[in-house]
């Protein structure tokens, strides 16, 4: 073996060559490391245990293959990093992927990945289908209301009774009125034009999914309201008198489903013990009839869709008038006078004085009584004219001295 110093120039130039070499190949690792590593990984692929599955009834597995050891299996779905939830079970190598319980959200693309040593690999799509439904629905109706459970439509309106529910594949539907099956009534949908009161029913729908084998029923009453007529009121034939026994009048209107409304002259009629509503509002009961309760009187029938007011009715109500006297003021305090008796001849009564000019009147002394005259006590006579002027006063009762006022003074 040569030592150093014996080398020759070729021998070094040789071990110059392999270093640089060496050197340069290490550089380039270095640089870019999956240039050595690129096509290593195979691509994984994905078995499933069956590709569609009925919701809530079954489970299904995924596995996903690689040759390669010394991988990562990663799970995707949609493309994203799967979620694991508590209805998902995975091997301990994460190549099985178990869903126990199967969902309708667990619909989709599922991909698995294969992660070595500075390289990836995915699988291609594997796609899970699966069925559901019908789910549980009611029958709804445009153009209508809701009373309770009914739903009440006008008479010549078109309707259409429809359902909304989920499910995969679409269900088939079919409608019924009462027991009997209804024509075209394959569609989700149901229309009926110019509706009648022969519409008027129980209405069913049965929706089936023939994947699933679920059936679903729902049913809906429609009740078909007319179109109202105007009412008339009844009221009683006999003589109305003021203070007589009760009187009722009667809304009469051929539609039974229809409400009804009273008003009192024009105004809406609020009840109270003297006017008194039925249970229905039909019957207006007047208690105790009194002059000023003539009216007008009118009933409305009235549904959601249209309303219909009677004709105005009057009632004529006799009554006695009152006493003749019971509009006179009633005297103030008392009056010192008192009613002027049929006279004897003045001869007899009165003393020959006479009158005094000045004051207006004269007085005389002691006369006998008057004679008694006999007088209407409802009705008083008095004389004609200034009945002030033809009173006398008693000015003096202890000696009888009457006064008598001069009408001409």
């Amino acid at each position: 073996m040569p030592t150093p110093g014996s080398m020759n120039m070729l021998q070094i130039s040789s071990l110059l060559t392999l270093w640089s070499l060496s050197a340069a190949a290490q550089l380039t690792l270095d640089a870019n490391p999956f240039t050595t590593t690129q096509g290593l990984l195979a691509k994984p692929t994905i078995s499933i245990s069956q590709n569609t599955a009925t919701e809530q009834m079954e489970q299904v597995t995924f596995y996903c293959y690689t040759k390669d050891a010394n991988v990562t299996i990663q799970w995707f779905f949609k493309d994203v990093p799967l979620v694991f939830h508590e209805r998902m079970q995975l091997s301990t190598d994460g190549k099985n992927l178990t869903i126990l319980t199967v969902q309708r959200e667990d619909s989709g693309i599922y991909k698995c990945e294969a992660q070595g040593f500075l390289q990836v690999h995915r699988s291609d799509p594997t796609f899970l289908t699966v069925n559901y439904g019908p789910d549980a629905f009611e029958i709804k109706l445009e153009s209508g209301v809701s009373s309770g459970e009914v739903v009440e439509v006008i008479e010549g309106s078109t309707v259409t009774l429809s359902v909304d529910t989920r499910s995969h594949p679409p269900p088939d539907y079919s409608w019924f009125l009462l027991n009997n099956s209804l024509p075209s009534s394959s569609m989700r949908t149901f229309t009926i034009q110019a509706v009648s009161k022969e519409h008027e029913g129980m209405y069913r729908c049965l929706v089936s999914n023939i994947a699933t084998h679920l059936l679903r029923l729902s049913a809906l009453e429609v009740r078909v309201l007319e179109m109202l007529t105007e009412p008339h009121i009844v009221s009683p034939t006999l003589n109305l008198v003021e203070n007589a026994s009760s009187v009722t009048l009667t809304c009469q209107t051929s539609h039974k489903e229809a409400g009804v409304l009273w008003f009192l002259r024009g105004q809406a009629l609020l009840p109270n013990k003297h006017l008194v509503l039925s249970a229905n509002n039909r019957s207006l009961v007047i208690h105790g009839l009194r002059r000023d309760d003539t009216g007008p009187y009118e009933c409305e029938v009235w549904n959601w869709g249209s309303r219909a007011r009677s004709k105005a009715l009057r009632l004529t109500i006799s009554y006695w008038p009152k006493a003749m006297y019971a509009n006179l003021p009633e005297p103030q305090g008392q009056v010192g006078v008192k009613e002027m008796l049929p006279p004897d001849p003045l001869e007899q009564f009165y003393e020959k004085d006479p009158p005094s000019t000045a004051s207006g009147y004269y007085c005389h002394g002691p006369r006998k009584p008057p004679p008694t005259v006999a007088l209407d006590p409802l009705v008083p006579t008095l004389p004609k004219g200034n009945t002030e002027s033809d009173y006398e006063v008693l000015v003096n009762p202890e000696q009888n001295i009457y006064c008598q006022i001069n009408p001409s003074v």
